[in-house]
């Protein structure tokens, strides 16, 4: 009778000590698997910081690579822009990149975006006033320099705004640019004006579909190691794009 009650009365206790070790294994599999999805957070968030970083530090450099190239240019077509407004336009065209490159090596991924934002939309708001600023059409040049520079506007609309909003800033920039070029050329034909942004659009896409591309793969990356391979192969590719954007003739 005794050792029957002994081990009645053990049962439900062993039951409990059971069901005890079967609940905090399960609290602790789920607290791993909390973990995981933080780390997993966490590096994606590191990969496309550093994507971004890097992006805004070839964007910026590429900007300093224009303001060097396109210098003779700007000073050439000074004479067809009325008052000071020739500096004033290549200020505000050029004058954020040196500023990106700063931000990309001291503050975090908000300021970049701000500082890009700010860089595509003094971009587009200099290519508006070309109509207003040039008082006499343009001889012997084949093209405004502000038209061959809309790569750099682009690159900073991608790093300051979703696919989405910078897709359209390609189109209406391009659209823009192609219209001011045409505006102050001797000869200006519907022909003409649909080349120019074929052109400029045709290019600039590639360089945002390259955008697009190295966030996305930041986002699929499932370690550390492998977040900094991405993040170093795609943005090493996209300084070596931008400079070649920055430079075309």
């Amino acid at each position: 009778m005794n050792t029957a009650a002994i081990a009645g009365t053990r049962e439900p206790s062993e039951a409990r000590t059971a069901g005890s070790a079967a609940l905090d294994r399960f609290r602790a599999s789920r607290w791993r698997r909390g973990r995981t999805a933080l780390s997993r957070e966490k590096i994606v968030e590191a990969a496309s910081d550093r994507i971004l970083r890097r992006m805004g530090l070839a964007a910026g450099i590429a900007g300093l690579i224009v303001a060097i190239v396109e210098l003779p240019d700007i000073a050439e077509q000074t004479e067809f822009v009325s008052g000071p407004w020739a500096i004033l336009v290549a200020g505000v065209v050029l004058g954020w990149f040196p500023v990106l490159v700063v931000v990309s090596f001291t503050m975090g991924r908000k300021a970049i975006r701000v500082v890009a934002g700010a860089a595509a939309l003094s971009y587009l708001g200099a290519l508006a006033t070309i109509p207003f600023i040039y008082v006499a059409p343009l001889t012997d040049i084949t093209s405004v320099w502000m038209y061959r520079v809309l790569a750099l506007g682009v690159l900073a609309a991608v790093l300051a705004w979703r696919p989405a909003v910078a897709t359209g800033y390609l189109t209406v920039a391009a659209a823009t640019a192609a219209l001011a070029n045409r505006s102050v050329m001797p000869e200006a034909t519907v022909w003409a004006l649909v080349g120019d942004f074929a052109r400029a659009a045709g290019l600039c896409a590639l360089f945002l579909w390259c955008c697009v591309f190295a966030l996305a793969a930041a986002a699929r990356a499932k370690s550390p190691t492998r977040a900094q391979t991405v993040a170093s192969g795609i943005t090493d590719r996209f300084a070596s794009a931008a400079v070649a954007a920055a430079t075309v003739r």
